[in-house]
């Protein structure tokens, strides 16, 4: 008995040496009993414990990032329109009619296969839409398709995309797991033509933030003619990145199969009446009659379109492949969002790529990196992060856009919510409130599941310790032994926790200390970048029209890209631009001679511009147009002339505006270094082009502050312009129109469009079933569209839509009026007009004398 006892004892400390013993012990007791136990221990025990902590440390990490860094950058992304609209606009509140339409000829839109990526720049940002052929392989269009419709036949609720005139057609994002789709965006990106193009209109490497397809079906209606954003990016540059879709056939699509509809060169315009592009609109097909598979149709989303109805009964369904594209987001300061109001068809899982990635699908946009990507937890260390979706999400819920509107929510919520959450421990929601639904609901998701894993975790920790306690003192030798134990035990757990704790941290301060933090800790993230900007010209503030010259002052960033270029396709610098070509080399061959010569072709260029109704104005610091006087337009014009004749100047000042705009609008822009390097700058610019002497002192000032060796380039340019070749043969053929307007005098192209502040103007107001012009004073005009007017006698201003108002028609002798009497208004005859704004009357069978035109209103008959 006493040797079975002894045996007995052994086999349970060796039972329990296999459960708590310490790596030392380990190594002395080689039996595989023992390492079967600590395998059985760390898959039972350890790994779960650990387990469990560790996704409690993660959802810890998670609210961290929550509250500190998502719900300030949502408050951020936020557009306040009555705050923000008036005064980040980068270019005005444009209504557009069929004069603006580009071309009516679908054929127009098709780049010839030798086409150059600048001719292709140049065609997007005239007409907003260009097709690029053979994008895609036959095969691989071919191939996509079948896979596309075999899709439709399995299409559940939750994948369909809602469409406008949803009957017979049907879209759902695409995945890279499908080899066609794979294929399909290696062949995209790899096309040299439409990369470079893309590359010139995006800036480089763009990220891609819509990828789906649409299939219509004969019987499927025409869509209303629509912008798939609001204008954004054409109101506000700086603050929303545009977005540009491609529209790639996936079979030859004939007009009856409904070809996309195009209403070209309007995607500067803010409204497009319905029926401009249903009287204008064409659908891009070539000589043959059909959009050729595989040609890819790239399109500005603020462009007018819509999808044509399918009324082929023989034909097949028009299936389409999309993807969009926007800017990649800036490491810092970035102050533009996505582009607002689509339906951003993209799968979660795809977010967060860009162009270059699409080189290779195949590898890089599968899982586990598709889902690190999109989440915005890794990508190699030579990718650029595209929009990742966490970002776009939180710019979506901000704004309450596509996607997250409350009834998404609830439709998010009965298709089960987060598949990897178990209900119960996802968050509710306040039936009565619509604002704060997702922002509600997710809060109360990220505290549901820190409490339980809280409790669990601490629940596990304490049955792992009274476990282990139980189980030291059944086997340890002694109290010293049995302490030992269990004291082993404790370590183990407090190293798995000290791991797990510590990992937590290290994500904590990695986020910390990102750029991406910073700028939301100090409201750099999408703030608005203005407030550091010159004054040049002085006027008074006016609403632009087509015809009008705009001298911008908020775009000249390399990032921007295409839009550094978009005011030049206003049509009136179309034709400014157009007259600096032409002169420019004739101002260049009077280098040499007094300024009157080249001031004459200065003064001829603005005649031309003013002869055809247009004006020039200069954008202020506060957002809006002010119209500049005949001399500032001469000097403007002059200045362009300078820089346009010498090609040399023309890439020094372009360079030299990148750095100004980087002084004023980036990360560093209120720093001490842009306020004392900024008027350098600017003074540099003038210097360059102009050649124009500098004031004693300037040059020592600048080399005093570092910059000496660019005050160089000022005395090269001085001496640029007798370098240049002379042109008397282009003198003696110029006409100088010295005096302005030897034409025909300058014509307002319609009734208040020249309306500036300080005028008087009349303003169309109803009252009952009528309606009456009051006389008012225009105190400012801002470039959305709305008119600051005083009404006389009130103090405060009223904000009258511009539509609203025509230029003020003093009253003429024997013209019928109402005239104000102690509030109420009675009907009388203007008698004799006694100047400075006094007029006789008659009125109810009386005369009055000196009555002020103030009190008058006209009824509109």
């Amino acid at each position: 008995r006493e040797g079975s006892r002894e045996c007995l004892m052994q086999m349970t400390k060796e039972s329990a040496d296999s459960l708590v013993s310490s790596p030392l012990s380990a190594k002395k007791s080689r039996r595989g009993g023992s390492i079967f136990g600590t395998v059985i221990r760390t898959l039972l025990l350890d790994s779960p414990l650990l387990l469990v902590f560790g996704i409690y440390m993660g959802v810890m990490w998670v609210h961290h990032v929550h509250d500190n860094y998502l719900v300030p950058q949502m408050a951020a992304a936020k557009w306040e329109e009555d705050e923000r609209d008036a005064t980040e606009m980068t270019y005005y509140y444009r209504e557009c009619d069929e004069d603006d339409i580009s071309t009516t000829n679908g054929a127009d839109l098709f780049l010839p296969e030798n086409a150059t990526p600048e001719e292709a720049y140049q065609h997007n940002l005239l007409h907003g839409f260009t097709l690029f052929p053979r994008v895609l392989s036959e095969e691989t269009a071919a191939g996509l398709r079948k896979h596309i419709r075999s899709r439709i036949m399995t299409l559940t609720e939750e994948d369909n995309i809602w469409l406008e005139e949803q009957e017979n057609r049907w879209s759902f994002p695409l995945g890279t797991e499908e080899p066609y789709v794979a294929q399909a965006l290696m062949e995209v990106a790899s096309n040299r033509l439409l990369k470079e193009a893309m590359a010139k209109i995006l800036g480089d490497n763009p990220a891609m933030i819509e990828m789906t397809a649409i299939t219509a079906a004969h019987g499927a209606k025409a869509q209303s003619w629509h912008q798939d954003g609001p204008t954004a990016p054409a109101r506000f540059g700086r603050g929303f990145r545009a977005g540009y879709s491609v529209f790639i056939q996936l079979q030859n699509t004939t007009k009856a199969m409904g070809a996309t509809g195009a209403c070209p060169g309007l995607y500067m315009c803010s409204e497009v009446p319905q029926q401009v592009c249903e009287k204008n609109g064409l659908q891009p097909v070539n000589e043959h009659g059909y959009w050729r598979a595989g040609d890819a149709l790239v399109m500005n989303m603020d462009s007018m379109h819509r999808g044509s109805a399918h009324y082929d009964p023989d034909a097949l369904e028009r299936v389409m492949f999309i993807m969009t594209f926007t800017a990649k987001p800036r490491s810092r300061a970035e102050s533009r969002q996505i582009i607002q109001g689509i339906t951003f068809s993209l799968r979660w899982d795809m977010w967060g790529f860009t162009w270059q990635d699409l080189l290779h699908a195949d590898t890089e946009m599968i899982q586990p990196w598709a889902t690190l990507r999109a989440l915005g937890l890794y990508k190699k260390p030579e990718a650029d992060w595209g929009v990742d979706y966490i970002t776009s999400s939180c710019e979506r819920i901000a704004k309450e856009d596509f996607g997250f509107f409350r009834e998404h929510l609830d439709d998010f919520i009965s298709f089960g919510g987060f598949k990897f959450i178990p209900q119960w421990l996802q968050g509710k929601v306040n039936e009565d409130d619509e604002d704060e639904s997702w922002p509600e609901f997710l809060l109360d998701t990220i505290e549901r599941c820190e409490a339980f894993l809280k409790s669990i975790s601490f629940q596990l920790a304490f049955c792992y310790v009274v476990l282990f306690f139980t189980i030291s003192m059944l086997t340890g030798v002694g109290v010293k032994g049995r302490m030992s134990r269990f004291a082993f035990s404790l370590l183990r757990l407090g190293l798995f926790y000290g791991v797990a704790v510590t990992l937590y941290h290290a994500a904590i301060k990695h986020v910390d200390d990102s750029d991406w933090a910073y700028d939301i800790r100090n409201g750099l993230k999408y703030a608005s970048p203005f407030g550091n900007e010159e004054t040049a010209f002085n006027g008074p503030t006016t609403l632009p029209n087509r015809y009008d010259v705009l001298i911008e002052t908020r775009y000249k960033s390399k990032y921007l890209a295409l839009y550094n270029d978009f005011i030049s396709n206003h049509p009136g610098n179309r034709l400014w631009n157009a007259l600096l070509n032409e002169k420019a080399e004739v101002f260049s061959s009077y280098g040499g001679l007094p300024t009157v010569f080249g001031n004459a072709v200065s003064e001829f260029i603005v005649s031309a511009v003013q002869e055809n109704s247009g004006r020039f104005l200069y954008q202020s610091p506060d957002a809006q147009w002010k119209v500049l006087s005949d001399d500032d337009a001469i000097a403007q014009t002059s200045f362009e002339l300078a820089v346009k004749s010498n090609p040399i100047k023309q890439h020094v000042v372009k360079e030299l505006e990148y750095l100004i705009s980087e002084m004023k609008y980036d990360h560093r822009r209120e720093s001490a270094m842009s306020a004392r390097i900024l008027p350098y700058l600017l003074e540099l610019k003038k210097q360059l082009a102009m050649g124009v002497p500098q004031a004693k002192g300037k040059v020592t000032a600048v080399r005093e502050e570092g910059l000496g060796p660019i005050s160089g380039l000022v005395c090269y340019f001085r001496k640029s312009r007798a370098m240049l070749p002379k042109l008397e043969h282009k003198v003696l053929s110029l006409r100088r129109p010295i005096v302005l307007h030897v034409g025909k005098p300058p014509e307002e192209p319609e009734e208040g469009a020249w309306l500036k502040a300080g005028d008087f103007a009349e303003v169309l107001l109803r009252e009952g079933s009528s309606h009456y012009w009051y006389k008012v004073q225009v105190s400012m005009i801002l470039s959305t569209g709305a008119c600051l007017v005083y009404f006389p006698g009130e103090d405060d201003e009223a904000s009258m839509d511009c539509k609203k108002l025509r230029h003020f028609v003093p009253p003429a002798i024997g013209e019928i009026l109402e005239v104000n009497a102690d509030g109420s208004y009675y009907e009388c005859e203007i008698l004799r007009d006694k100047g400075g704004g006094l007029y006789d009357i008659s009125a109810e069978g009386d005369k009055y004398e000196d009555v002020e035109d103030a009190l008058f209103r006209r009824n509109l008959r």
